[in-house]
């Protein structure tokens, strides 16, 4: 679809085409060569070894910065010290929720959410959510589809191979993997146009106000108080779901020491490295200054394209999220789910907002301090 702009729409990237290069005839092989050839291949025939060979496109991060700030998101006549950011994308029955769904979470969030909001979204949605929406001051950039924001049209191919590594592949689909990935470059676009000429800027996902709505959330006080805590302005405010699941109490957790693993690009809880790699930070919510929110966004495309040319699964952004969290523990500042349930909330998941909501229960925040384990792997001699 061309990529078109207006004052409520912004303008997408186009595809960049792959490079056409003339190759001479290769030379033919000896036998034993070939035979050789064949071993390695054979050996390498794997998801991932074939997801890595088939990725060979230039860094994205500095262009999401770029494509970010030339995106239209136009001005608006309110004024507001906090933005919320969001989308919404409708991908029918593929979704793993129901339309019925998102219908109640969104009406549970759009009509009371009153702080300024930049909306990222298709022309079929916009006349409903602008009716859920009401007077509330509301930017709406709008595409054809996900695969014309700048992210997701880039990775497009990386996406849609991406779910032969992917170990919840029977729920997940390329559009939902290119909607994750979109919500950093959302926000940084939010952030770097200002609308509102705001301080503070929100992601939230649309739906993740799942039972009841919370009149005038976030409180501005309280992400304030949050970000000021991490003592940079370039700082982003986390909520951190770890040791929350089913069966977990306040307290436990296998989040509290990490090793990372950086020939493989993973993280493991603790020492145990049998454990399965889980979500720590959760994508639902995070916030920032714009500065904090364009180096979100950066550091999230450069490490998703190093996960991406290594042959790694890196389209769930929670995983890239903790990656993210342990690198640059001194600017990630979280919330921690497993010790404010239940008095934020009855899900772990959601105790982010009561914490966050004016009048809520106590904040309380946390922060890795750099122990990390770093793994060392051998080194083969080279031949003599």
């Amino acid at each position: 679809m061309q990529p078109r702009a207006s004052r409520r729409g912004g303008a997408a990237a186009a595809r960049p085409a792959a490079p056409r290069t003339r190759r001479s005839p290769p030379r033919p092989l000896p036998l034993l060569a070939l035979l050789a050839a064949a071993s390695l291949f054979a050996a390498a025939a794997t998801p991932r070894a074939a997801a890595a060979a088939a990725f060979n496109q230039p860094s994205f991060a500095w262009r999401a910065v770029r494509s970010a700030l030339r995106t239209q998101v136009p001005p608006h006549w309110a004024r507001g010290p906090l933005t919320l950011v969001t989308a919404y994308f409708d991908f029918g029955t593929r979704s793993k929720h129901s339309t019925s769904q998102y219908d109640t979470w969104l009406q549970n969030f759009l009509p009371t959410a009153s702080a300024p909001m930049v909306c990222f979204t298709t022309e079929p949605s916009l006349a409903y959510l602008r009716e859920l929406r009401g007077a509330h001051p509301t930017v709406y950039v709008l595409y054809g589809s996900i695969w014309d924001v700048p992210p997701a049209g880039y990775y497009r191919d990386a996406f849609e191979a991406q779910r032969e590594l992917d170990p919840e592949r029977q729920m997940h689909f390329a559009e939902l993997y290119a909607m994750w990935s979109s919500k950093v470059w959302f926000t940084a676009a939010a952030a770097a146009h200002n609308p509102y000429d705001s301080e503070y800027f929100v992601w939230i996902d649309a739906g993740v106000f799942r039972s009841h709505s919370f009149p005038d959330w976030p409180s501005l006080e309280r992400v304030r108080a949050a970000l000021g805590a991490c003592g940079r302005d370039d700082c982003v405010l986390a909520s951190d779901v770890s040791g929350s699941g089913p069966g977990s109490k306040p307290g436990d957790g296998w989040g509290d020491r990490w090793a990372l693993d950086l020939a493989r690009h993973e993280l493991f809880p603790g020492r145990d490295r049998e454990s399965t790699l889980k979500d720590s930070l959760q994508g639902a919510v995070y916030a920032g200054r714009a500065a904090g929110m364009l180096w979100w966004a950066h550091e999230y495309y450069a490490l998703m394209h190093d996960l991406l040319a290594s042959g790694l699964y890196a389209s769930k952004e929670q995983n890239l999220f903790d990656i993210l969290m342990v690198r640059n523990y001194w600017r990630v500042v979280m919330l921690p789910a497993r010790r404010l349930q239940p008095k934020c909330f009855t899900v772990s998941y959601f105790a982010f907002q009561g914490a966050l909501s004016q009048g809520g229960c106590a904040l309380m925040l946390e922060r890795y301090e750099g122990a990390v384990v770093l793994n060392r792997t051998q080194l083969a001699l080279p031949a003599s």
